[in-house]
């Protein structure tokens, strides 16, 4: 079998290498013809057809309810790929004009390929999108030709037609997008009803602004003007305190006051410094751990990983991990 010409002809066979192309090409049949012989492509399945040696005509109609063209087909070229691809045969017939081989491939065949090779759908679809394109363009200039031989009466009512076809069709396109943008809206509003969201903004927020401003300090030599430094008489080296300790203020006062049924009805402003106290304190957490003073400790960062992904399952996923527990926890009645 002509492998390169099977490569060539078929786009969606393109990525396939040439061990995986033979094994592809076993999903082809062959049929040889003989000069003037001519075969009809089957109806009642889609079927493509490459041209692996000499040269067949090809009779067929390219787009519905217009008449028949025919082409010459040569080694590489190929028919009905398109057709394969949207699932839908049509009527055609090849003729050979010399001595040819041309490989057939049914819906089946393209099915046990894609499931094969995964890979193929993708040039399959862009080639497909193509070729729907130019029949598009196709269309477009033929509806333009005949509109030209209308009189102006009806040139503008056909002209005033397709407007009002385009309109519905640009109104349906507006009322999915605004149904959109209403469900991402009401996903992001129930996000912000919840105290865990704003916990992780707040854990976020602080982590990200006490890292890019110690980066910025150190960057620039500003320790001795921008640190917090305390001399005490007696001490040669003055006491520096670590923004991790304003992080235990905040969580410790946020955490009291969420036993008062006044601050309750703020939980998510309550959440949200809880969050920036957190993200102070886990932004240090090597050098609390290991009592390191090195900023840039890998366990830090490790620490922030895990309490980001507990804060963000709080925040977007509870009511799942509800249901889920509640499933576990239900007592079966007898």
């Amino acid at each position: 079998m002509g492998l390169d010409a099977l490569l060539n002809g078929v786009p969606f066979l393109a990525p396939l290498r040439p061990d995986e192309l033979l094994r592809a090409a076993r999903r082809f049949r062959i049929v040889d013809l003989a000069p003037g012989e001519k075969r009809g492509l089957a109806v009642e399945t889609p079927e493509c057809a490459v041209v692996l040696e000499g040269a067949v005509a090809v009779e067929a109609s390219p787009i519905d309810g217009f008449p028949p063209v025919r082409e010459r087909l040569d080694r590489g070229d190929h028919l009905g790929v398109h057709a394969l691809l949207a699932g839908r045969a049509f009527a055609g017939r090849i003729e050979a004009l010399t001595a040819a081989r041309v490989a057939l491939l049914d819906a089946q065949g393209y099915a046990d390929i894609e499931t094969e090779f995964p890979v193929v759908a993708i040039p399959a679809c862009a080639s497909l999108a193509r070729e729907l394109a130019w029949k598009d363009d196709l269309l477009r200039e033929v509806a333009s030709i005949r509109t030209e031989a209308l009189d102006p009466d009806e040139r503008r009512e056909a002209l005033a037609a397709r407007r009002r076809r385009i309109a519905r069709r640009l109104a349906q396109r507006g009322s999915r997008l605004s149904a959109w943008v209403a469900w991402a809206l009401d996903v992001v509003r129930g996000w912000m009803r919840e105290p865990a969201f704003w916990m992780l903004v707040g854990f976020l927020g602080a982590f990200s602004g006490a890292r890019a401003i110690v980066h910025w300090i150190f960057s620039h030599h500003a320790e001795e003007r921008l640190f917090n430094l305390h001399k005490i008489h007696g001490f040669d080296n003055p006491i520096h305190i670590h923004h991790f300790n304003y992080g235990l203020i905040l969580v410790t006062i946020t955490s009291l006051l969420a036993f008062f049924p006044a601050f309750r009805q703020h939980l998510r402003l309550l959440g949200f410094f809880f969050g920036l106290g957190a993200g102070l304190i886990f932004d240090e957490f090597g050098l609390i751990w290991r009592l390191d003073p090195n900023y840039y400790q890998g366990i830090s960062w490790v620490a922030v990983a895990v309490v980001a992904t507990i804060l963000g399952q709080l925040a977007f996923l509870r009511g799942a991990w509800s249901r889920r527990l509640g499933r576990l926890t239900q007592r079966e009645v007898s």
